[in-house]
């Protein structure tokens, strides 16, 4: 995220025949209420963004987490398959199936699929060479707007239950959290006005940078896991739902 360059060059009185030398930067002092306060944002350059690839416009290879499970509940025979084999497997064989995936594989596993996250699904639907091809096999065979009507028919974006602990979520559905809490969010806001103030930027428009802001905040990282732990999987999943940056949201939108 880039930050307030603060460090001034200043010649140094030297003679005619000596390079001029730098005065070390003075960092200003910040007041803050709050004593979380992280320190201010790095100052880094950061490529423009590239443009979003429309939904399922890509390769199966390209397909991220929420196309390709979203395709595959929308393929009933396909689906079916998975599905059984979820069900009747133990926790421990779900773990073993999705033991690549650095956070799936530490989750307990011991819902049933209607409850599987979409990278849950997509990550065991992985562990199956067969029906894996036969689902990319679908996916080639149709165009983008085809794949998007088939999803259409037979939305399944939303999670319907978040059954793992704080520490085993999702980037994403972290944020998607903290962004559902308003209290926690207007705190961040607030003490992102001080840290980045030369930069001028809003909290609403750090993007990317919010994630890794909250993560310096360590005081309001606990209070946030706190309030986690004490929901329910169906609330949790209900917070995290309500977060705009979905994905498939748009989807979502376009059919009502």
């Amino acid at each position: 995220m880039a930050g307030a360059a603060w460090a001034q060059e200043t010649p140094s009185a030297a003679k005619e025949d000596t390079a001029p030398q730098t005065e070390t930067a003075v960092q200003p002092q910040v007041e803050a209420s709050d004593a979380e306060m992280p320190s201010e944002p790095a100052n880094e350059a950061h490529p423009a963004a590239p443009a979003e690839r429309p939904l399922f416009s890509g390769s199966w290879k390209d397909a991220n987490v929420e196309e390709r499970s979203a395709f595959l509940e929308a393929s009933p025979e396909l689906k079916v398959k998975v599905q059984e084999k979820w069900d009747k497997s133990n926790p421990k064989q779900r773990q073993q199936a999705v033991k690549n995936h650095p956070l799936l594989g530490k989750r307990s596993l011991k819902h049933k699929w209607a409850d599987a996250t979409p990278e849950e699904k997509a990550a065991f639907l992985n562990s199956l060479p067969e029906v894996r091809q036969r689902v990319k096999e679908s996916w080639d065979l149709l165009t983008p707007e085809q794949r998007t009507e088939l999803v259409l028919k037979r939305p399944s974006a939303r999670r319907n239950a978040l059954h793992h602990g704080w520490s085993e979520a999702t980037r994403e559905e972290r944020l998607a959290f903290v962004e559902s809490q308003p209290d926690i969010r207007s705190r961040l806001s607030k003490m992102w006005q001080i840290a980045a103030a030369a930069q001028g930027k809003a909290w609403a428009e750090a993007g990317d940078d919010k994630m890794r802001f909250f993560e310096l905040s360590l005081g309001i990282q606990g209070e946030v896991e706190n309030r986690w732990k004490k929901l329910t999987p169906a609330q949790r999943a209900q917070a995290v739902n309500r977060w705009p940056h979905w994905k498939l949201r748009k989807l979502g939108q376009r059919k009502a």
